[in-house]
């Protein structure tokens, strides 16, 4: 149908063109002869009134007229030519467009067997792919098959090795505990005995010695420290009823105060005089003023030091009794 609708319509355009070149063809006739007619009455014309005056420009004229007809019919010779060029090239497209058709068609009507054998192979295809499917399918089913009851089967003997493994396993594991628990015992015992061993061990020598050697020192320690303990009491004493004596003999009576740091420090920080240092009493004795030297005699029946005796050399400490009924008690150890 397409087919015959290009032919009709590339007829119908050709014929259109062929008409419109006929057209043109008579209308320029026309116009030609029109314009020869006119002219020609133009000549008559003329050639009435002038006739004797225009004999010789009527030949030009007719030969004018004559030539102008001859280069219009060459003209319209030519066109006429080209016109039929036109349409044997138009004829000549027309017909390469039906060999085109006809080639479209032909190649159509192949392309369309192909796509009918196309199609029954296809099928045919189709039909093969679902039976090797089919049988794929059923060959997949039966491995399968096979292949559950083949891990089934090794799952079980898997299992079954890996019991009795572990049952191995567990007996070496206890025999071993066994040993080690026996070995762990053989140790402790051999550990208990090399204690015993260590605590029971003999002394040294040289500790021997050294043990001796430190409580003979601790000794003479223990020694000095109870003669200076009982130095020390015997020189309180002795001070102790020298200022008794000396207060019996002068009459002196001293006033003995405790001195408190803290309390101190306490009334200077909320006493009226806070800022300033504490006050200190000194407490004369006797006969001070006067140029009296009274004192203690020197401890020990020592000399007193004067100036020429410095550097002399130190003496030592001699016991002397003690003045009184004042008696001397020893210190314990």
């Amino acid at each position: 149908a397409s087919l015959a609708n290009l032919r009709e319509a590339m007829n119908k355009s050709q014929q259109e063109q062929i008409d419109d070149l006929r057209r043109r063809h008579a209308k320029e006739l026309e116009q030609l002869k029109a314009q020869h007619t006119a002219q020609l009455n133009e000549t008559f014309a003329t050639h009435e009134v002038f006739a004797k005056q225009m004999h010789s420009e009527h030949d030009a004229t007719v030969a004018k007229l004559v030539d102008d007809a001859r280069e219009a019919s060459d003209r319209h010779a030519t066109e006429s030519a080209r016109d039929q060029a036109v349409l044997r090239e138009v004829q000549a497209n027309l017909d390469q467009e039906m060999r085109k058709s006809a080639s479209l068609i032909h190649s159509l009507q192949e392309s369309r067997s192909a796509v009918s054998a196309l199609e029954e192979r296809i099928r045919g295809l189709q039909t093969t792919h679902e039976e090797t499917l089919e049988k794929k399918n059923e060959d997949f089913a039966k491995e399968k098959r096979s292949l559950k009851e083949h891990h089934k089967t090794a799952t079980e003997r898997l299992l079954q090795a890996q019991l009795d493994e572990t049952s191995g396993l567990k007996e070496q594991f206890h025999r071993a505990r066994h040993l080690q628990d026996l070995q762990l015992k053989m140790l402790q015992d051999r550990l208990k005995e090399l204690q015993d061993l260590y605590d029971n061990r003999p002394s040294r020598e040289e500790d021997v010695e050294r043990i001796a050697q430190l409580e003979e020192e601790v000794r003479e320690k223990q020694a000095t420290v109870k003669r200076l303990l009982e130095e020390m009491h015997f020189y309180k004493l002795e001070l102790h009823n020298r200022e008794q004596n000396y207060n019996k003999v002068f009459g002196a009576q001293p006033t003995v105060g405790i001195l408190n740091p803290v309390a101190s420090k306490k009334q200077a920080s909320t006493g009226p005089g806070a800022n300033g240092a504490p006050k200190m009493h000194l407490v004369q004795q006797p006969g001070t003023g006067m140029g009296m030297q009274m004192g203690l005699p020197p401890l020990g029946g020592l000399p007193p030091s004067g100036p020429g005796q410095l550097g002399g050399g130190s003496r030592k400490l001699q016991k002397r009794p003690s003045s009184g009924s004042i008696k001397r008690t020893s210190v314990a150890e």
